[in-house]
């Protein structure tokens, strides 16, 4: 934004890649689907979604993991390892008949799979085909898809694998985490406004989508105009309709962003909280050099915090304010 302003370039003041590259109801459904609801995990889903290679998924807590089975579950997505003994046999059934697989233990990497990340296919007599090893070759199916895992956020991979995948990093970060707690907050304690913001979230992704909709309509009917634009009616009725909707729609976005105004001044009160709770579990990860059995799962500090929250919800008074 900062070198758009030293140009002189106008850009709309809350330009998001979220907004942009995903709609309200795609972000609706990976939150169902087990995502926790905070800007990096998003971006990380995007990234799978619209990644042109195939991707390599660092995630120490095991929740992208999670989160991958249940997106493609409906396409029996399978799980496997490089350390699996049948890995070959998994891989072959998936290439042939197009089963999704979500491979694990990436740091153990066979080279096996080079052909596949280099997409080295062949086209013989109508078919496509790929060679694993020193075989002839099986048919290659064209819904296959496949995600690499790995659980270890220090393992230096070869640059020769990088290159050829895309990396999604889902390790916890302080922003990540205190967006997690805050809303693990807001939903007991508040959950009449998460409802609302939900809610208002998915009210502004689609208005914003139907407006560029009336924006494309707009220029295509002028576009089709033959002579001049005053002497064909129907085209001035169709502006003119587009007009009115176009009003609307910004109306709408307009008082939904009054109502989002008064959600963040709810929210804001409970940010304190969050923070705290980042700072204690960053604090639980450095314990481990006082003693290397002290290792704390991000899956452990939730649920304990969500016990928290479910049991003693009145040792939460008075600590929304400045802690």
């Amino acid at each position: 934004k900062r070198f758009l302003v030293q140009s002189g370039i106008d850009f709309h003041p809350e330009l998001s890649l979220q907004k942009y590259l995903s709609t309200a109801d795609d972000q609706r459904e990976w939150e169902l689907n087990g995502l926790p609801n905070d800007d990096l995990c998003r971006d990380n889903a995007i990234m799978l979604n619209r990644c042109l290679r195939y991707a390599l998924v660092i995630d120490p807590s095991g929740q992208a993991i999670n989160f991958i089975e249940q997106q493609y579950k409906k396409i029996n997505i399978q799980r496997t390892s490089f350390r699996d003994e049948s890995f070959k046999k998994t891989l072959e059934s998936g290439l042939r008949f197009g089963t999704p697989l979500l491979v694990q233990d990436a740091e153990n990497y066979d080279a096996l799979l080079n052909p596949v990340l280099n997409n080295e296919v062949r086209r013989t007599s109508g078919r496509v085909r790929i060679s694993l090893g020193q075989d002839d070759g099986i048919d290659f199916s064209p819904t296959f898809q496949m995600i690499l895992t790995s659980r270890t956020t220090n393992h230096q991979f070869p640059a020769d694998l990088c290159s050829r995948v895309t990396i999604v990093n889902f390790t916890i970060t302080r922003g990540s985490l205190d967006s997690q707690c805050l809303n693990l907050v807001l939903q007991a304690e508040q959950a009449e406004v998460e409802q609302k913001r939900e809610e208002q979230l998915k009210l502004q992704g689609e208005k914003k989508a139907e407006e560029r909709h009336l924006q494309k309509r707009l220029l295509a009917t002028l576009n089709d105009v033959g002579g001049s634009i005053l002497d064909d009616d129907k085209v001035l009725t169709v502006l003119e309709t587009l007009k009115k909707q176009a009003k609307e729609v910004a109306d709408i976005v307009a008082q939904s962003e009054s109502v989002m105004e008064e959600v963040r001044a709810v929210i804001r009160e409970y940010e304190p909280l969050s923070h705290k709770c980042s700072d204690i579990f960053f604090t639980l990860q450095q314990l481990h050099h006082v003693h290397f059995l002290y290792h704390f799962s991000l899956d452990f500090f939730l649920s304990t915090f969500k016990f928290v929250l479910s049991k003693h919800n009145k040792n939460l008074e008075g600590i929304t304010g400045d802690a």
